[in-house]
């Protein structure tokens, strides 16, 4: 009878600059592993959604750090709020020192879904870290709202920046397993509030991250369902069009918001896979 080995798995606090303790989670052993990524989760969410993505990353030999991001799932701070437009990425800075201290000669990965494919983008361009490569699916860079909620926000920025509201999220969204849809409903840990501050951030930073898009340095692969109606398959098409030969885009034809969380993720999981291993062969 064939023993399947568990997945080595911690958890761990991360020290922010301005002294949070994020919750983290690690999976697989990263003296074992040919290569880290690290894990940027989405708005309302958590990185223990992602375990089954991380289960097959490690399968393939590497080595996944996730944490949740400041007011989300475990880690403290106001549901949705951030303190300012850089801070989101000074938190990345402090999960890529994480995984590089775990695992110091292996190669590095930066992968973000949603507001964290926005933030990853984001990170890479204004910082110009040395990865191995960048992953972003279904990143937040043209999110459905309407002009006159754009312009409500933009005046609010300035008036009550930290103010709390709904998110707005339509979950039937997310995905067409009507599993997923109920276990997102359900779960403890997830949460639907937006800051002021955290709504222009996506707003500002998606128009940002295309208009620079052609400074873009690094390998990128940028994965996004077609009919995505959360965060519109346009952006990451703008993106790409602009981004040139370092940037991969991968439709999904008919795929919702969550990719990795689709009826046929294996092969969407499979597909950044296969990317992962030509950056390193």
């Amino acid at each position: 009878m064939m023993t399947i080995n568990p997945v080595p798995q911690r958890e761990f606090t991360l020290a922010t600059n301005d002294g949070l303790a994020l919750y983290a989670r690690s999976w697989g052993d990263p003296q074992a592993s040919r290569a880290a990524v690290v894990l940027v989760h989405g708005l309302g969410e958590h990185c223990n959604r992602y375990g089954h993505v991380a289960q097959a990353l490690v399968s393939e030999g590497l080595y996944v750090l996730g944490f949740d991001q400041r007011g989300h799932g475990r880690s403290p701070g106001k549901q949705g709020w951030i303190p300012s437009y850089e801070q989101p990425l000074d938190d990345i800075v402090v999960a890529l020192y994480r995984a590089q201290t775990d695992a110091p000669a292996l190669p590095l990965f930066l992968y973000g879904h949603s507001l964290g494919g926005l933030e990853v983008l984001h990170y890479g361009l204004a910082r110009k870290p040395k990865l191995q490569g960048v992953i972003a699916t279904s990143p937040a860079l043209m999110v459905s709202t309407s002009a006159l909620n754009r312009l409500m926000a933009t005046l609010m920025k300035h008036l009550a920046p930290n103010m709390i509201v709904a998110n707005g999220l339509d979950t039937s969204a997310l995905s067409r397993d009507p599993q997923v849809v109920q276990a997102y409903q359900q779960d403890p840990l997830v949460h639907d509030k937006v800051s002021v501050r955290l709504g222009s951030y996506m707003m500002d930073m998606g128009s940002y991250v295309i208009t620079h898009a052609e400074e873009w340095k690094l390998p990128l692969y940028l994965a996004h369902g077609t009919a995505d109606r959360i965060c519109h398959f346009e952006g990451s098409a703008q993106f790409a069009a602009r981004g040139g030969e370092m940037v991969t885009l991968r439709p999904w034809e008919g795929l919702y918001h969550e990719t990795h969380n689709e009826l046929n993720k294996e092969g969407v999981i499979q597909t950044m896979l296969d990317w992962i291993n030509a950056q390193l062969e």
